[in-house]
């Protein structure tokens, strides 16, 4: 029949589900016992080589699998809504870093730290930066946020009165 469809059940789709399920159920734990980490890739002026600052990149050392991509399981982060807990453990983990090699004595330096759209949805973004910045005693100007076209046009006049408050603050 025209427009109608069908779909063949086969082994594999229930493998497939299965492993879904799986891989959800590993991510919970390796967000329990601290399997995900961060990574910081430097930022380079490529004319002329100067470190222009960090990105905070999250990465999941699989006990089987080994040190996963975020393209591997940051849209089951989404998807679960772990990715709020673990977003705001991003920012305080950069911040503490970042604030951390400051009092080691290296000269200070922006860390760029990605933001997902869930976290703006949630509507909790600000207080989350705000409580990173200053429990690691980070000054704001040391912090870029970065947010996906996505979580720019999601909600509109939410999402200008957040990046307003955060430049108020200084990040």
């Amino acid at each position: 029949v025209e427009g109608s469809r069908y779909v063949r059940f086969s082994n594999q789709i229930q493998f497939d589900a299965a492993g879904g399920n799986s891989l959800a159920t590993e991510l919970r734990t390796a967000v329990r016992t601290n399997q995900v980490e961060l990574h910081y890739q430097p930022r380079v002026e490529a004319s002329t080589g100067e470190l222009r600052g960090l990105e905070a990149l999250l990465r999941w050392n699989h006990p089987e699998q080994g040190l996963l991509p975020p393209e591997h399981f940051v849209p089951l982060l989404e998807e679960t809504g772990l990715i709020v807990p673990v977003g705001e453990w991003v920012l305080k983990t950069a911040c503490a870093q970042n604030q951390a090699w400051q009092e080691q004595g290296l000269p200070p330096i922006r860390m760029s730290v990605n933001l997902s759209s869930r976290q703006f949805r949630a509507g909790n973004l600000v207080e989350p930066v705000v409580a990173s910045l200053a429990a690691a005693r980070l000054n704001p100007r040391f912090l870029d946020v970065e947010l996906t076209e996505g979580t720019l046009l999601s909600d509109l006049e939410e999402t200008r009165r957040a990046l307003e408050r955060l430049r108020e603050i200084g990040v």
